[in-house]
């Protein structure tokens, strides 16, 4: 395999240092430059968590009666970016204004051998802008496991029957953190398939005293009985706001990020900390390590095997074209120790084109002048880890926006295969998530959205044998149509309207393949309504 543009950057603070690189693969002639400027992880005296609260399902849901209050007019969730606000808002608008819609500035085209069509098993609506509790945007995020589906959006938690018939469960995250005093928002779930276990996490709004972050944990693999709880207080230190805080799973630790923000709209770092499972999961006290000065939206995997190095990724996406694209990389070690090891960080060389590597525009719809909000060019959502590859995917672009998918190589190290997908020459597309299995085969789920075709915002998917994705740069496709949003999305009537601000594409544990994906992802249920679809599909 031939690597291009190596670049190493070692970093040391106090004993932790880097003995990594990656490697860009692509097309031939970049011109090197100097590696990104890295902040130094640095690790941090750790402070004492308490051990967890422990009550059930039905007791959260007797006590949300009498605490529980109505939703009071349409509530909006602030998304803090690197580069601030204003910004960021005129670069989505001037984004989308700036090349018609018929050109689309074209990337890898080493198009894979044609593929059956997944197989769609079943959708069905889930939680909505209403029964959520009138908070924009959702940030939709799902997990499948043996008996139910569990669904998160801020403020709300669901549980489905795999059946979808049965008893669903369905009530607010402060109901089951029991915690009224500020909402809760942007949570995560996941399925943990060796210990069979659920973590739930999601931050909180300054209640006045301090900002509290929860971690919940099941205690079997039904979620719908026992649960513990965990809250910690001011995780990105007083006065500073903890943001979009970002799970992944190894085989012995839970692995928390979240960026952090100063009292105003100011980027400070990155932070991460990790937690063994042997303690999460019997809702014991713990002693939390945390390591600061990490990369914007630095993303933590899910480990499917027992590698013992876990693999965090930055996008280091900006508004100026880079010289040459990058991705940091961190290595963490002993993550269930108390302190673990961070190393970092490593630049990854990118050979995309450099111009399409920026912010994505906005996406224009049909029917409103409403753009959509395309996101910032970060890792939405944990990648997969299994062997010595990494699996990640977002979304980039200047004249559209463009998923991105790549596997990374952390043996050699460098980047194996990487390319693009999108519906049409003329789609909006974006908001992607990714999983692979044991074998490396990817399952992709992301939006689009394509006003000048008249076609409102669709939730697609596409799945792909690693034998079919060839070493180097690939157009994947445009994937499988599994439900398109009956109208457009206007929200609350701002120029650019939040979308995702993630999604979620989970394999399903009963399923001994690995074939089948379970997905989650924002569609639209009226012009200012956003709805959810869950769906179950299988790779032919």
């Amino acid at each position: 395999m031939k690597h291009l543009n190596l670049k190493l950057v070692v970093v040391i603070t106090g004993c932790l240092a880097v003995a990594l690189g990656l490697a860009g693969l692509g097309k031939t002639g970049a011109t090197a430059a100097a590696p990104a400027t890295v902040l130094k992880p640095k690790l941090v005296s750790g402070s004492q968590v308490p051990p967890a609260l422990s009550h059930s399902v039905e007791d959260a849901e007797r006590l949300m009666a009498g605490q529980e209050k109505p939703a009071l007019g349409p509530r909006f969730i602030p998304r803090p970016t690197k580069i601030g606000a204003a910004l960021y808002r005129s670069l989505k608008i001037q984004g989308a204004a700036r090349v018609p819609q018929t050109l689309r500035p074209k990337g890898p085209q080493a198009l894979l051998a044609p593929l059956a069509p997944a197989q769609i098993l079943g959708s069905f609506n889930g939680l909505d802008y209403l029964t959520s509790g009138r908070w924009n945007p959702p940030d939709t995020h799902g997990a499948v496991g043996p008996s139910h589906y569990v669904e998160v959006t801020n403020s709300r938690i669901a549980m489905y029957p795999r059946s979808r018939f049965g008893v669903r469960k369905s009530l607010s995250l402060n109901s089951l953190f029991y915690y009224w005093s500020s909402t809760a928002f942007d949570p995560r779930v996941v399925y943990d398939l060796t210990w069979k276990r659920w973590v739930v996490t999601a931050a909180t709004f300054h209640n006045g005293v301090n900002q509290p972050f929860f971690i919940a944990v099941s205690k079997t693999s039904n979620p719908t009985l026992g649960w513990w709880i965990y809250r910690i207080n001011d995780p990105g230190g007083a006065g500073n706001f903890w943001d979009f805080p970002m799970l992944g799973l190894d085989q012995d630790a839970v692995i928390i990020t979240a960026n952090v923000f100063d009292g105003g709209d100011n980027f400070i770092d990155c932070q991460m900390f990790s937690a063994a499972k042997a303690i999460l999961y019997n809702g014991l006290g713990f002693t939390m390590s945390k390591f600061t000065g990490l990369e914007f939206s630095t993303q933590p995997p899910l480990v499917l095997d027992q590698n013992p190095k876990t693999f965090l990724v930055s996008a280091l996406v900006g508004d100026t074209p880079p010289a040459i694209p990058q991705v940091m990389l961190y290595t963490l070690t002993n993550s269930s120790r108390t302190p673990p090891t961070l190393d970092g960080g490593a630049t990854i060389d990118l050979d995309v084109v450099p111009e399409g590597y920026l912010i994505p525009p906005g996406a224009p719809q049909p029917g409103t002048a409403t753009l959509l909000d395309t996101g910032d060019g970060r890792f939405i959502n944990a990648g997969t880890q299994v062997g010595d590859r990494l699996f990640q995917t977002h979304t980039i672009g200047s004249a559209y926006p463009v998923p991105h998918f790549y596997e990374f190589d952390t043996a050699t190290p460098g980047v194996s295969k990487w390319g693009q997908f999108y519906a049409s020459d003329s789609s909006y597309d974006f908001n992607a998530s990714i999983a692979a299995n044991a074998n490396g085969d990817v399952f992709l789920t992301w939006t689009s959205v394509d006003a000048g075709s008249n076609i409102n915002a669709e939730m697609r998917f596409l799945g792909a044998r690693s034998a079919d994705i060839p070493p180097g740069s690939s157009y994947l496709g445009a994937g499988t149509l599994v439900f398109r949003s009956p109208t457009f999305f206007v929200g609350q009537g701002s120029p650019v309207e939040r979308w995702g601000d993630y999604s979620a594409v989970t394999l399903d544990p009963l399923d001994a393949n690995r074939n089948t994906a379970w997905l989650v992802n924002e569609t639209v249920k009226y012009p200012a309504v956003w709805s959810s679809r869950i769906a179950t599909i299988r790779l032919p």
